[in-house]
């Protein structure tokens, strides 16, 4: 089980919020917000994430005007976190850790309870048995 930090404050976007609902945020503007506060670097996570870079861009602002916030600073020459997606990167990690985790418990789950081929034949051959005895019986 991953542990959230409690050491990150909370990013207090109030000014997404809007007619007391906050914004949904998509898991996958989180995994290209992540990837590019990694790299700090559009093409480089564009290549990272197998996106057009241009189709990257859009996301992180869709992604800022959905919080309310500036992430990054965007230069000619670098790009660069604000204080409030440094914050965002940290609980995006997490969040993404934990999205990750549920997953594969989920996938577990269901190898755990799925049937497996040998299941599947045993039932099928048990069921064709008792149907034949049952056929059987009827005839005698």
């Amino acid at each position: 089980m991953i542990a959230v930090s409690s050491e990150v404050q909370p990013l207090g976007c109030k000014s997404a919020i809007k007619n007391g609902v906050g914004p949904e945020l998509d898991v996958r503007l989180l995994h290209h917000f992540v990837a590019v506060g990694e790299e700090l670097h559009y093409t480089r996570a564009a290549n990272r994430l197998f996106v057009a870079q241009q189709a990257l861009s859009r996301d992180i602002r869709g992604l800022e005007e959905r919080v309310g916030l500036p992430l990054l600073d965007r230069t000619t020459r670098r790009v660069t976190l604000t204080p409030v997606g440094e914050q965002l990167l940290v609980r995006a990690r997490e969040l993404l850790a934990l999205h990750d985790e549920m997953l594969r418990e989920l996938q577990d789950h269901l190898t755990d309870t799925t049937p497996s081929w040998a299941d599947v034949r045993n039932a099928f051959t048990a069921t064709t048995a008792w149907c034949w005895s049952d056929e059987f019986s009827r005839s005698s």
